[in-house]
């Protein structure tokens, strides 16, 4: 049950999957600490500047941890380990926090967006926001002609835009200390600007679907530790940019995550 040994057995499959990079929407550590096992466990993407991510919930937000005798992070000192992980990545952080990438000779272009880049509201909720700021400097980057002219326009955030189910027949869970608050007006912003694909996690959710009003296409990716919310194993997406977006959801067996001896056998399944 020790989740960085799960993360290092889990990584093997995302290798086997000959995947060319890497994003992660959030959640990238338990509590702000454990950047170093992430960038080694996907170094093979950060060498050749192919890791991407934004943070989550867990990397910037503090936890009411009773009892804990380990050191307590500030808001100051989650917020500098994150700047520290993107700088390792080679991602530029806007002043608002965002950046972006140009994926040379793909077509593609990826917006980060950092949705908990507010200040905590309270200390047991856990809310994000795109916010002013950063919904600005993403018209900014649509009128640039490296977004217009990639085929492929990738935003990627931790918070979900739309809430979802926990699976088919199911409800979605609750909302409370756990949504974007501006995720109307997010929406709107993407879809003004010609995103063609949105990527969130938070929810531990794995979906793929295209929401009503809007021309992106919404990829809910699960936990690769530990799992989907509907009771299904972790699993990650598998997305190929071609002349169109084919993405397909792969599974990590369970059992090659909770036993020892296990290794991976065999080609990879997509579900």
């Amino acid at each position: 049950r020790n989740a960085n040994v799960r993360l290092l057995r889990a990584v093997r499959y995302v290798q086997q999957a000959n995947v060319d990079g890497v994003a992660i929407t959030g959640d990238i550590t338990d509590d702000g600490d454990g950047y170093e096992l992430v960038l080694a466990a996907f170094e093979r993407w950060r060498a050749r500047g192919a890791l991407y991510a934004v943070p989550g919930n867990h990397d910037r937000y503090l936890f009411p941890i009773s009892g804990s005798t380990r050191p307590k992070p500030t808001p100051e000192s989650k917020a500098a380990a994150w700047r520290k992980f993107a700088e390792s990545l080679d991602l530029p952080l806007e002043p608002s926090c965002a950046w972006v990438k140009v994926v040379p000779n793909a077509s593609v272009i990826l917006l980060g967006l950092d949705t908990c880049a507010r200040p905590q509201r309270r200390f047991f909720r856990h809310n994000g926001a795109v916010g002013p700021e950063q919904l600005a400097f993403a018209r900014a980057v649509g009128s640039r002609p490296e977004w217009k002219n990639a085929r492929h326009r990738v935003i990627l955030l931790h918070h979900h835009v739309v809430p979802l189910p926990h699976g088919v027949g199911k409800r979605a869970p609750s909302e409370i200390g756990m949504r974007l608050d501006d995720a109307q007006g997010a929406a709107e912003t993407f879809d003004a600007i010609g995103a063609t694909l949105v990527m969130h996690g938070h929810r531990h959710i794995s979906e793929e679907r295209q929401p009503a009003g809007v021309g992106f296409r919404l990829l809910a990716a699960p936990s690769l530790t530990l799992g989907c919310r509907s009771g299904d194993g972790p699993s990650f997406w598998r997305v190929e940019l071609g002349d169109h977006v084919y993405a397909t959801r792969v599974r990590v067996p369970i059992q090659a995550i909770d036993e020892d001896e296990a290794e991976p056998e065999g080609e990879l399944e997509p579900m």
